[in-house]
């Protein structure tokens, strides 16, 4: 558990101070893990707080075209 809280943690300060630039390049695998059940519905509110800061800069670094389906982004946070 908590190495999957700290993880998280890195990542989302990570994506925060990333830019467009590195976009698709870099972060494609990352997008796509952010919407995997293990995440969006893990036990821990850290890491699933985390994994929302991080799909927000995701969102961010990849705008105007996001790299998911409308139906990926419906998905329970609670």
């Amino acid at each position: 558990k908590w190495k999957t809280v700290v993880y998280s943690q890195n990542l989302a300060h990570e994506l925060s101070n990333a830019d467009q630039v590195d976009g698709e390049s870099k972060y494609k695998e990352v997008a796509a893990s952010l919407v995997k059940p293990f995440i969006l519905k893990h036990r821990d509110k850290d890491v699933k707080a985390h994994a929302a800061c991080c799909l927000a800069d995701i969102l961010r670094i990849f705008a105007p075209d996001a790299p998911y389906e409308e139906g990926e982004l419906r998905v329970s946070w609670c």
